[in-house]
């Protein structure tokens, strides 16, 4: 969520302000596979309807402004605030799918026990080039 690779911590995971690098430059990891699709604005559009919604909801019974108002502060709030919200979703979305992929086993997350007590491979120092 913090736009940095989720295997190293050491770079930037987004080249623009949605188009993730295609790899790590610190690490080697491939990000091409990961696709985070549609999720990240359903992850938004939850959070923004249950932050704005009872905003919205307020206001009316309080002061029961006329819709030109409503429209005034919760439209520019609303893309404000998804603008600010959807990078750190798909960063989190992205990061979410590496760690099912690569790292779930090494937090005992899986219920072979053969696999729980095998650590997940760390990157070197080597292929951190110095990080």
């Amino acid at each position: 969520m913090r736009g940095r690779c989720p295997r190293c911590a050491c770079t930037r995971l987004f080249n623009g302000f949605l188009k993730p690098v295609s790899r790590c430059v610190a690490c080697g990891e491939d990000w091409n596979a990961r696709s985070s699709d549609d999720f990240p604005p359903y992850i938004v559009i939850l959070m923004l309807g249950h932050v704005i919604a009872p905003g919205m909801i307020s206001l009316e019974t309080m002061a029961h402004p006329p819709l030109w108002v409503h429209l005034v502060i919760w439209l520019p709030l609303v893309a404000f605030l998804a603008a600010v919200f959807i990078q750190p979703a798909k960063g989190g979305v992205m990061a979410l799918q590496w760690w099912v992929a690569h790292g779930a086993h090494a937090t005992g997350a899986t219920h072979d026990p053969e696999e729980a007590s095998t650590p997940s491979p760390e990157p070197s120092s080597s292929e951190l080039n110095g990080c």
